[in-house]
């Protein structure tokens, strides 16, 4: 039996078979591309950070360094070395300078957009990270996580500049006014020194954010009840100091 003839292929056979490798290697790149996969950076860094709580932040999310997008978070799992914690892994590129400086939060740009991993910038004069160490973390700043201390500091400081005026106004009348402003004014200072303490705890209150986000909406509640009774107070001390003038 005669073997069979080997075939020869043409040049526009080999063109053809060219063509169509090209496009199948063209189509897998799209498709890696479009998946968010990209060739390996030698000098990408792995930093670790660690947080009680991680809910919304999910493996894939955007890392980013002062806002700018720097790399992935890859893995999210229990922190080996504690139980009681969750550690983030995030691949970062080998030229965003993270430093000694650099705080890691898991924050939220906008109500619909997915959490990341953000990196603060930092200080120019701190070194360096290098890969596999863990920053330094603190709980998010996500939207509506944190209450508004400053509004409710700056509308007590507002009271006390009041109350100050009051007491002045007091004091200056001194002999024109009837017995009772005596104790009108040691109201007044009294309410002063209780305002100055809240106003004082409302700036001490992002301190301990971190650790206490259930304590400090008590404390914020707290202070919005203060403030409302200072108002009626203010309201009713008026009322007094114009019969009194009257």
């Amino acid at each position: 039996m005669m073997p069979a003839k080997q075939h020869d292929f043409t040049a526009t056979e080999i063109k053809a078979g060219i063509l169509v490798l090209a496009t199948f290697i063209i189509l897998v790149g799209f498709l890696v591309a479009i998946r968010g996969c990209r060739p390996a950076d030698e000098s990408a860094k792995t930093f670790y950070a660690v947080f009680t709580d991680i809910s919304g932040l999910n493996r894939g999310a955007d890392v980013r360094f002062g806002g700018v997008q720097a790399g992935k978070v890859t893995a999210i799992e229990p922190d080996p070395e504690d139980r009681s914690l969750i550690r983030v892994t995030a691949v970062v590129e080998g030229n965003v300078p993270v430093n000694h400086a650099s705080v890691a939060t898991i924050e939220q740009v906008t109500m619909t957009t997915e959490k990341h991993l953000e990196i603060s910038t930092g200080k120019a004069e701190e070194p360096l990270h290098e890969t596999e160490d863990l920053l330094t973390s603190s709980a998010g700043g996500g939207l509506f996580d944190i209450p508004d201390l400053e509004g409710v500091t700056s509308r007590l400081e507002t009271m006390l500049d009041g109350i100050n005026a009051l007491i002045g106004v007091t004091e200056a009348e001194g002999a024109e006014v009837d017995p009772g402003a005596v104790d009108l004014a040691e109201v007044l200072a009294s309410l002063k020194t209780t305002l100055d303490e809240g106003a004082e705890v409302a700036r001490g209150a992002g301190d301990v954010i971190e650790d206490n986000r259930a304590g400090i909406e008590q404390v914020v509640a707290r202070l919005a009840a203060l403030e409302e009774t200072a108002n009626e107070l203010m309201n009713g001390i008026n009322e007094v100091i114009s019969e009194n003038r009257g």
